[in-house]
């Protein structure tokens, strides 16, 4: 199973599994311990992130963009790839700053993984 929450939850359970932190900057006063692994590969871009913090661009143009950030970065796909085989014994926890509820990248990333938003992706060789 692949959940999504915020890195600020304050209380990270025993069916959380593997905890992936997938924000392009480390999230202030966050320790490493309440995740397993950082992987930026899976964040959007420093440019992408921008303009949508700054209200430049919504989310439904975010969103594809974001989409195409990953279809083109083979480094994405390896880190997709990795978590694919990661949930097959194990649960993943999909990590970022916003709270449940709120647009974040990391549920277009769980819907990549899972194959709802349907990518090729290639290993890495």
């Amino acid at each position: 199973m692949i959940k999504t929450k915020s890195i600020y939850d304050k209380n990270p359970n025993g069916n959380d599994g593997l905890r992936i932190l997938i924000m392009r900057h480390h999230p202030r006063g966050v320790k490493k311990e309440r995740y397993d692994y950082w992987l930026r590969e899976l964040s959007p871009s420093k440019d992408l992130l921008k303009r949508y913090n700054e209200g430049k661009i919504m989310w439904d143009v975010f969103k594809p963009e974001f989409i195409a950030e990953i279809k083109n970065n083979p480094h994405a796909h390896k880190a997709i790839i990795w978590i694919r085989d990661k949930n097959k014994t194990q649960n993943i926890t999909l990590l970022c700053k916003e709270k449940e509820g709120e647009n974040c990248h990391r549920h277009i990333v769980k819907a990549i993984i899972e194959g709802r938003i349907n990518l090729v992706i290639f290993p890495v060789v």
